[in-house]
């Protein structure tokens, strides 16, 4: 039931994420779903994958599965194309666009003092992942931690995070 509820508020975002991409106005509530259709692009199998995505057919585990490979296609497809709108890399959600460029920037320069860092990312950014686990503070001077960087495994931090910093640190890999 719980994970059904989890699904059931997913949708309202999700069809919300589509009339960002389209560059739309996200209308009411009301109106969210009927007015998707009639959106210039869409997800392939956009009617079947949301007709998936709302239906809860008998509460058990399999259908709940079923729900989540629903959603999942309809994320991609909207994924996909907003890579493809903004230049993201393909290897990464565009939710972690910005997380990815902020550690690109500490991976590019290595250092920064705290008041060009603030400026440019703010200093709150440095408590989060993947930054917080791979700079360290030297007074007023932020300094990219290669061997760290270089370090971090897979369970070292959530899967979203370590995707980040597999894509940021092939670069200094390279070097």
């Amino acid at each position: 039931m719980q994970g059904h509820y989890v699904y059931n508020n997913a949708i309202k975002p999700l069809v919300s994420a589509l009339f960002i991409v389209n560059r739309e106005y996200i209308p009411h509530d009301k109106w969210l779903i009927h007015m998707s259709r009639s959106l210039a692009w869409k997800p392939d199998s956009w009617e079947k994958d949301l007709q998936g995505a709302l239906n809860t057919g008998d509460f058990s585990a399999q259908s709940l599965q079923e729900r989540q490979m629903c959603i999942d296609r309809l994320w991609n497809g909207m994924n996909d194309r907003l890579c493809e709108m903004t230049g993201t890399d393909d290897r990464l959600n565009f939710v972690r666009k910005a997380g990815y460029e902020s550690l690109k920037k500490l991976i590019e320069k290595e250092e920064y003092t705290l008041q060009e860092w603030a400026a440019m990312e703010g200093l709150e950014a440095l408590n989060y992942e993947p930054l917080h686990s791979v700079f360290h503070r030297e007074g007023d001077r932020i300094l990219l931690d290669k061997e760290r960087l270089l370090s971090i495994r897979p369970e070292d931090m959530y899967v979203w995070f370590y995707e980040i910093v597999d894509a940021g640190r092939k670069g200094v890999a390279a070097e």
